[in-house]
């Protein structure tokens, strides 16, 4: 993913603490419903990037610094 998916993750994060993820999803289902293929495509990434910051766990792999 790209940094600027990170971003605007921790940007909704930042403006909708856990509700971050419902927004983002809600956002890409409108985007989806009105034909937006590629609107709807990063917003799907960003869904992914805010569940990846809000999780708890650490995914597989990654290294602290």
């Amino acid at each position: 993913m790209t940094p600027d998916v990170y971003r605007a993750a921790n940007d909704l994060i930042d403006q909708f603490g856990e509700d971050a993820l419902t927004w983002a999803a809600k956002r890409h289902n409108k985007l989806l419903k009105a034909g937006d293929v590629k609107g709807s495509a990063i917003w799907k990434r960003v869904i992914k990037a805010t569940d990846e910051l809000l999780s708890k766990e650490r995914p597989e792999g990654a290294q602290v610094h």
